[in-house]
């Protein structure tokens, strides 16, 4: 709703020409055309995979993703089955993972010298104009996080699970400030569950909602995710039905889920979301510039969602017991 009201693609509309004239986007030129349509029902069928390699060869994430559950689901049962001889393919996957860990860390250290790059290039072509839109974008992100937590997630607590405003954030604002500070709402893990013993939720209820509902409950990344995909639509004149615009929703849930709990990784998912729904992805970088303060954002309200959830299933424990 706000970014079909404010509009904050709009004001980076000099930015995404400059950047689909200077990219590969010209292999595509639909691509950069003002008022191109996003054919989603045939973006829909695509999602299903038609060989093992072509999805991460398209970067299709949704396609990815279905392919990761079903490899995840036949070597969780292959390993009860033959538990002695899986062993060796656990050890493979674990150095796998390690590996591929170390990668993302020296991409992560290489952020600062791209967002410095961008920013330096960006401010030597169009000036300071660029910043005003960067504004925009922060300002109606930032608003719509901060809606989520005071509007909706009070009214769950307040009126449903029946925690008093004062009592919960007496216990919640260390886990908010940490996660504030830390840019991670899996970091600011332990101090959660403190927390919601705190205010004397269970521990089934607890650890359920901020430990095995933390993979699945990250709505300062969806929501971002979501209004961002429409940002960089207006940017460049591509005008999405609502429909459509549900439908780079149901993208974006799909992609967050078991994102990893670190800094940024809402930008990284943010880019599969783009990919999928074939929107250009030459925004990224600038964008990148304001997500230092996003992140803490995003970080702060997926803890909250965790305490939301964790308070609203104690209440329904104690209802049904």
């Amino acid at each position: 709703t706000l970014s079909n009201w404010l509009r904050p693609g709009d004001y980076l509309r000099d930015i995404a020409k400059s950047a689909s004239e200077k990219s590969l986007v010209d292999v595509n030129p639909t691509l950069a055309t003002a008022g191109k349509k996003i054919e989603w029902a045939k973006a829909l069928a695509g999602h299903v995979p038609s060989s093992v390699v072509q999805p991460f060869a398209d970067n299709a994430v949704i396609a990815v993703v279905l392919l990761s559950l079903l490899a995840g689901l036949a070597l969780r049962k292959t390993s009860r089955e033959f538990p002695k001889e899986f062993a060796p393919v656990e050890n493979v996957i674990e150095v796998l993972h390690r590996v591929v860990e170390h990668i993302i860390t020296l991409v992560v250290k290489l952020v600062p010298i791209a967002v410095f790059s961008v920013v330096a290039k960006t401010v030597g072509e169009h000036g300071l104009a660029p910043l005003k839109g960067l504004a925009v974008y922060l300002g109606v992100c930032l608003l719509g996080l901060f809606l989520q937590a005071a509007l909706v997630y009070q009214s769950w607590i307040v009126f449903v699970a029946r925690t008093g405003f004062i009592r919960f954030w007496t216990h919640a604002r260390e886990a908010v400030t940490y996660a504030l500070g830390a840019s991670s709402s899996l970091a600011t893990l332990p101090v959660t569950l403190r927390g919601l013993d705190q205010l004397g939720v269970t521990r089934e209820s607890s650890r359920l909602a901020a430990c095995v509902g933390t993979n699945l409950n990250n709505d300062g990344i969806l929501l971002y995710e979501a209004l961002a995909a429409l940002l960089v639509a207006q940017a460049y004149g591509i005008e999405l039905s609502y429909l459509e615009q549900i439908g780079v929703a149901i993208s974006c849930v799909i992609a967050g889920i078991g994102i990893a709990g670190v800094p940024e990784a809402g930008l990284i998912s943010l880019a599969l979301v783009l990919a999928t729904a074939g929107l250009p992805l030459e925004l990224l970088p600038v964008l990148l510039s304001v997500d230092w303060v996003l992140s803490r954002a995003r970080a702060a309200t997926n803890v909250l969602a965790d305490f939301t959830v964790a308070l609203l299933l104690d209440r329904w424990n104690q209802k049904n017991s």
